[in-house]
């Protein structure tokens, strides 16, 4: 997990263009990267008051689905992003040859 975020705010700093956007999704990959370890150290932690069951269900619902959640929703913004630009890059029917290679370069 800890590859994925740090690979994933790499591209996200060096692809995306828009500050706005770029800073957002740089923040919910960092917030979801950060965050949802520390539901691992509250579940152990309340393994041995509530069972492991319901300790599970409590770092789950506090912490692993809005840590997790953030960073799915900044994978999936990041996906859109460079999808846009992909296919803003594609040369289009019945443009000339010679302008679709000074796309690629």
């Amino acid at each position: 997990m800890g590859t994925i975020i740090i690979v994933a705010a790499m591209v996200a700093a060096t692809l995306v263009h828009a500050a706005a956007l770029r800073r957002l999704i740089v923040a919910l990959i960092t917030i979801g990267g950060a965050g949802y370890p520390t539901g691992y150290l509250l579940w152990s932690a309340l393994i041995p008051f509530y069972g492991i069951a319901p300790s599970r269900a409590v770092a789950e619902w506090v912490i692993w689905i809005p840590f997790g959640g953030a960073a799915i929703v900044a994978m999936w913004l990041l996906t859109g992003v460079l999808a846009w630009r992909l296919a803003r890059t594609l040369p289009r029917a019945g443009q000339a040859p010679a302008e679709a290679d000074s796309l690629r370069r």
